[in-house]
């Protein structure tokens, strides 16, 4: 160890870049961004998210190499906003027309079904 150097041990950066990472979770974060909320330096974040990515196993995408990353884990209790399903379109041919006027149809499933004008 070099004269005059403390012997404090090195304080990991990654608990402050994912914190950054979490506050913009679900959009993407640029570089200039975390190192602005940070104070880190560039290869300090980069450094930071290759170790949350690799070592960490987290959910951090890559959005643009080296500029750009998007976090998408969501924090426990707290659910992830997403798109609402949308709900699957069914086919339906129509067969015959009853007596009554009733219209029968079948799906693309096969089953049958009558048809009523709202």
């Amino acid at each position: 160890m070099a004269k005059g150097q403390s012997q404090k041990p090195r304080e990991s950066r990654s608990p402050k870049v994912l914190e950054v990472l979490r506050k913009h979770r679900g959009t993407d974060v640029t570089i200039g961004q975390i190192m602005e909320e940070t104070g880190f330096l560039r290869d300090q974040v980069h450094s930071s998210v290759h170790h949350l990515i690799t070592r960490n196993n987290l959910p951090i995408t890559t959005v643009v190499r080296g500029n750009v990353y998007r976090y998408e884990h969501s924090n426990a209790g707290e659910p992830m906003v997403a798109e609402p399903a949308q709900p699957e379109k069914r086919l339906f041919e129509e067969l015959a027309v009853t007596k009554a006027g009733v219209i029968v149809a079948q799906d693309q499933d096969g089953k049958l079904y009558t048809v009523e004008e709202m």
